[in-house]
């Protein structure tokens, strides 16, 4: 599945901004940034809901998933976002929107929210899993190893849709 992952972490300007997501050509679309339940990088609600070819948009930002997500949601097949904040520095927020995009690449179904909602919480649990047999192997050395694990966990956990 073609999947686009926009990180907007370090963009300097809405304007800038709105011009990699008017970019898009791919069905899904990752939304990475900052945003609390009611908004993502401070974008108005009509931004959001236009973002062009996309069929599920998936918010990458805290607290995105209480409300911001039910209001856009409107005009996709489904929008995703997070209850919770996202418990990662920098690098662990990249880290864990870049896997979300390569499970997405490895799906090739229809889309189908419910399907699609599957296959990233194998992956990301199985990554998680992975991370967790690299920190055994580590030993002493494992506690940087065990918090990934654990971001990857909380974000698998915290994750909320709407289905328009």
């Amino acid at each position: 599945m073609d999947v686009n992952l926009v990180d907007l972490r370090n963009v300097k300007s809405k304007a800038e901004a709105k011009k990699l997501i008017a970019k898009n050509v791919a069905p899904i679309v990752i939304l990475l940034g900052h945003g609390n339940r009611d908004s993502f990088m401070g974008f108005s609600e009509s931004m959001l809901r236009s973002i062009p070819n996309a069929k599920i948009v998936w918010i990458y930002a805290c607290e995105c998933g209480l409300s911001l997500i039910n209001r856009i949601a409107p005009g996709y097949v489904c929008v995703l976002g997070y209850a919770t904040e996202v418990l990662a520095q920098e690098t662990g927020e990249s880290t864990v929107a870049h896997r979300l995009r390569q499970i997405l690449q490895t799906y090739s179904g229809e889309m189908d929210p419910e399907k699609i909602i599957i296959i990233v919480q194998e992956g990301l649990l199985n990554h998680a899993m992975s991370i967790l047999s690299l920190a055994r192997k580590k030993g002493e050395e494992n506690g940087w190893y065990l918090v990934q694990a654990a971001l990857v966990n909380h974000t698998r956990l915290s994750l909320r849709k709407v289905v328009a």
